[in-house]
């Protein structure tokens, strides 16, 4: 009898493994130990230890030198620790051993692309197109791939390739992704009842795919306050060492909004900038279809380092329906303030339509800043004022301040922004009228 329960132990192992790795050869000693030392460097890789998982391939390969899998994984390893250019290498020798390798050719393509390599990146995603897929994992490495550059129409011929090849039952989480790619791709089209139709099968294959349950809560806000439907969430975007810089500067800017604090992320951001210059060159991308922290650190990065390609980018992504309108116009805001853009009126989407915005800055204050230079007189009448206002008399504070402006043109004017002071930005908010209103 314990015979028979060893037995039947041993062919669930047996049909598990199967499953697990299809077309592997289960029975022999060594590929069992191969497969047994590529699904712990896949835990180790997914809980983000880096370092031990080059130096578990290091030494798997030196008892198995053709092995893809366990190269593959070495590559993904040194990209996410910052050592791109040894994880290129890693990749050219994984192709090397298997020419047909999906895995290697999307994820050369995929780095490349971060990397700024676009003419590179170029090549491997027309190989990637004539490659003949084995399964789906495949056609999830090549869609993503796809998905990363921007090309919504090789995304969709990908995904299209589930049902054709009949491998939509094979594995739940491929499924799932696949579904989410072509979601997105339509959606960016405009179709967002195909996308919405796509984003609840990925759901109903795995829940554990949360880009799809994240795009659609973001299509049940209202227009107004939507990002747009993105790929990834930034941390893909990054490796693990640089979405951890951009997380930590993200709560800066967030915190505070001071010129103390801008000037210190100012700081921050040229660091950052000094050490993964890269950056940069990723704007375009993580404005057109990277999640709402992606664009935030995006607009942020590029107003404040500006190059001719990261403006331009800017100024598409102002008039696009991309982003919440709040961060669009903060944007359009940021970038006149700093002389990128020159109009003091834009057509902007707001609320979901066309519109033509006028870019006004100003901060709601009951303390305005005061220069040292201002007519003593002056500051006599204005507090004046401010005290009639507090009384809730509004004639004899518009009296106070018509007084003050005949003594010094440049104090208290009736604008919004108003020239008043220390900045542009700064607006006393004035109630002028009998039993309020006014402004």
């Amino acid at each position: 009898k314990r015979q028979d329960e060893v037995r039947g132990e041993i062919e669930k192992l047996h049909k598990g493994l199967a499953e697990i790795a299809p077309g592997e050869n289960v029975d022999d000693a060594d590929n069992l130990r191969r497969l047994a030392w590529t699904e712990q460097t896949l835990m180790l890789l997914g809980g983000g230890h880096l370092r031990e998982v080059v130096k578990l391939t290091t030494k798997h390969l030196a008892d198995f030198p053709s092995d893809t899998r366990a190269i593959n994984n070495q590559a993904e390893a040194l990209y996410q620790s910052g050592r791109w250019e040894e994880a290129l290498k890693s990749l050219d020798r994984s192709i090397a051993c298997d020419n047909a390798n999906y895995y290697a050719h999307a994820n050369r393509c995929r780095i490349r692309f971060l990397r700024g390599l676009a003419e590179l990146s170029d090549r491997d995603a027309d190989l990637l197109g004539k490659l003949q897929p084995r399964q789906a994992s495949d056609l999830t490495k090549a869609a993503e791939a796809f998905a990363f550059r921007g090309e919504d129409a090789r995304v969709l011929a990908t995904c299209e390739r589930l049902h054709t090849e009949n491998w939509q039952g094979d594995s739940p989480k491929d499924s799932a992704l696949l579904y989410h790619f072509a979601a997105v791709a339509h959606c960016r089209r405009g179709d967002g009842r195909q996308a919405k139709k796509l984003w609840k099968q990925s759901i109903r294959h795995s829940d554990s795919i949360s880009f799809a349950e994240d795009n659609l809560n973001d299509l049940r806000t209202p227009v107004s306050e939507r990002s747009g439907p993105f790929y990834f969430s930034l941390e893909y975007w990054v490796s693990f060492d640089v979405f951890e810089e951009l997380a930590e500067l993200s709560e800066v800017f967030a915190d505070d909004d001071s010129d103390e604090s801008s000037e210190n992320v100012d700081r921050l951001f040229k660091k950052l900038l000094s050490r993964h210059p890269h950056l940069q060159g990723l704007v375009p991308a993580l404005l057109d279809r990277g999640d709402r922290l992606s664009q935030m650190i995006a607009t942020e990065l590029a107003t404040r380092f500006p190059t001719r390609e990261t403006t331009d980018a800017l100024v598409s992504f102002i008039r696009s329906s991309r982003g919440t309108d709040s961060i669009r116009y903060q944007t359009a805001l940021a970038l006149k303030q700093r002389g990128l853009l020159l109009d003091g009126e834009l057509e902007m989407i707001v609320g979901g339509k066309v519109s033509r915005v006028a870019l006004l800055d100003f901060k709601i204050t009951d303390e305005p800043n005061v220069p040292p230079s201002r007519d003593p007189e002056v500051e006599r009448l204005a507090e004046s004022a401010y005290e009639a206002l507090q009384s809730g008399d509004g004639l004899a504070a518009e009296e106070q301040l018509r007084r003050a402006v005949e003594l010094d043109s440049d104090c208290l004017l009736y604008t919004s922004p108003s020239p008043r002071d220390c900045g542009p930005d700064l607006v006393c908010r004035l109630l002028l009228e009998n039993g309020g209103g006014g402004g």
